[in-house]
């Protein structure tokens, strides 16, 4: 490390950003702004005022003599809970950097849309021009980028004309509208029409750009230079080296006394850094990752998501190691709602779904999986599995309604049998007293006999339906006037059945219809629309 030591170190810092440089000039501050004008982009583009990376970001910008044993490197890496790279101080950022922090800033800020979509917006930010808080749109990527999706993303950035509606596109993408109904909805062209300029402009391989307006950043005034200590050097300059180099510098900075958790966790002393205080979730993380015991591992995973909110690891851990499955599934869509582009996770979701029988949430997750697959294969199959479940659910449901059916239809039956039942007990007892207790001829007429209270109404006519209802019978006779009239018997076994042929009352419309004798007692209690209790009812045919 003392390679690096000798030099005048200054940091600039603008939000989640670092900015290490041991030269003079306007190299850190371009490259902030640089940095700060796509972050803006992703805001007036996702429709989000506040747009923060879930990791800061962290580089070091150096002059080659001056810092010998510093490396270029062509990628950006996450290592220990924050994006790191060096690079030249002279050079413009390297476009892999912009397009992997262009990435970092979209995924954490905007709803998903299709992957062409995404890696075409992510394209345009990995490509922007700025001076000031001008910014420049619409420089073309390599060849293998510029896909159809690119092309129509491209059209509309880099046309004034549709630049004020881009946003609105985007969001319809985001609501997985089809393409041809988000143009309509965000443009008064016809899409067919949009369609056909943004592939006549890739068949001319000619592309234009157009000026948006940025942020409003005073770079001299903004990005201030802030002195360093050596020990401060002596981190960053570690911090954004690779591999064993990395761990050795670290190392080297534990064994001359600097023995903070920012210094273990460099060193891969995890549990000592958690000991210490880090508050680095990435540090709690790769602890519970070393720890044996599950109920310590969990602690550890759940005080990381604390640590870091928009972080969607821990809670899958989590979820893949618990035993209940509601916790399992609880957590899962917990890790999903930060970071819903990971296929392998909807589809361990839909699985636990499936097995906790929420089918129809369990489909539902298989089509996710199908769309954040990272093969066509992959997708392929959980799009297989998904038609699989469909069907599995319609016959299950189908399954379910005949079963409520059938127990509401064997409800009903057991009913009308028990009231059939009185009304038949009601006529054998009826009877029996008729005959004397012998038997009863068919033939012949039946005596009227009554030891209750004596009836003071009669109604004649057709007895047409019979309304069975909790154990009670309403009887609706259609008098020689056209008149219906309703009777009610309480209770059935009270009744006396007389008459000729069959004395029986069926619930529902009489098939035949016969014609009926009734003596009843007049309602007392003014019951809506039935006139009376029957005491006495004779089949006359």
């Amino acid at each position: 490390m003392a390679g690096g030591l000798h030099a005048d170190w200054r940091l600039f810092r603008s939000g989640a950003v670092d900015v290490y440089c041991d030269a003079g000039g306007s190299g850190p501050r371009a490259a902030l702004n640089r940095l700060d004008q796509m972050r803006f982009l992703v805001g007036k583009w996702s429709g989000q005022s506040v747009v923060e990376p879930r990791w800061p970001l962290k580089i070091v910008l150096f002059k080659p003599g001056k810092s010998q044993t510093l490396r270029a490197d062509g990628e950006l890496m996450l290592q220990d809970g924050a994006w790191t790279g060096a690079w030249l101080a002279d050079e413009p950022l390297p476009r892999a950097w912009l397009r992997a922090y262009a990435r970092e800033l979209w995924e954490s800020t905007a709803r998903p849309m299709a992957k062409p979509y995404e890696a075409a917006v992510l394209d345009l930010l990995a490509d922007i021009e700025v001076k000031a808080t001008r910014i420049q749109v619409g420089a073309p990527p390599p060849l293998e980028n510029r896909t159809p999706e690119w092309m129509l993303l491209h059209l509309l950035a880099a046309t004034e004309e549709y630049q004020g509606r881009m946003r609105v596109l985007l969001s319809n993408l985001q609501q997985d509208a089809p393409l041809r109904t988000a143009l309509k909805n965000s443009y008064d062209k016809p899409p067919e029409e949009m369609l056909a300029q943004a592939r006549a402009q890739g068949a001319s391989g000619r592309y234009g750009t157009a000026e948006w307006i940025g942020a409003p950043v005073n770079p001299e005034r903004d990005y201030r230079e802030r002195e360093i200590s050596p020990e401060q050097q002596s981190l960053a300059l570690a911090a954004v080296r690779r591999g064993p180099e990395r761990r050795s510098a670290f190392r080297a900075l534990l064994n001359g006394g600097m023995k903070t958790p920012a210094v273990l966790e460099g060193a891969g002393l995890y549990g000592e850094a958690v000991e210490a205080g880090s508050e680095s979730a990435a540090a709690w993380f790769a602890a519970a990752m070393e720890e044996k015991d599950p109920g310590r591992r969990e602690k550890l995973l759940a005080r990381a998501a604390e640590l870091n909110p928009k972080w969607a690891a821990p809670h899958a851990i989590i979820a893949g190691e618990t035993a209940d499955l509601g916790h399992k599934i609880g957590r899962m869509k917990k890790a999903l709602s930060l970071e819903p582009r990971h296929g392998e996770w909807w589809g361990q979701l839909a699985g636990w779904q499936y097995e906790g029988r929420l089918y129809k949430d369990s489909a539902a997750s298989y089509l996710q999986a199908a769309r954040w697959a990272d093969t066509p294969a992959e997708a392929a199959r959980m799009e297989n599995r998904w038609r699989e479940l469909e069907s599995r659910r319609a016959a299950l449901e189908a399954a379910e309604r005949k079963k409520v059916e059938d127990e509401k239809a064997a409800a009903l039956e057991k009913l009308r049998l028990e009231s059939l039942e009185r009304v038949r007990a009601a006529e054998r007892k009826a009877n029996a007293k008729l005959s004397g207790g012998g038997p009863v001829s068919s033939a012949g007429n039946a005596v009227e006999w009554w030891d209750g209270p004596a009836a003071d109404g009669k109604a004649a006519g057709v007895l047409e339906r019979v309304e069975c209802a909790r154990g009670a019978l309403t009887l609706h006779v259609r008098e020689a006037s056209g008149k219906v009239t309703k009777l009610a018997i309480s209770d059935p076994s009270k009744v006396v059945l007389a008459g000729q042929g069959e004395m029986t009352l069926h619930c529902g419309p009489q098939k035949p219809a016969r014609r009926v004798r009734v003596e009843y007692r007049a309602n007392t209690d003014a019951r809506a629309g039935v006139a009376g209790e029957a005491a006495m009812i004779e089949f006359t045919q």
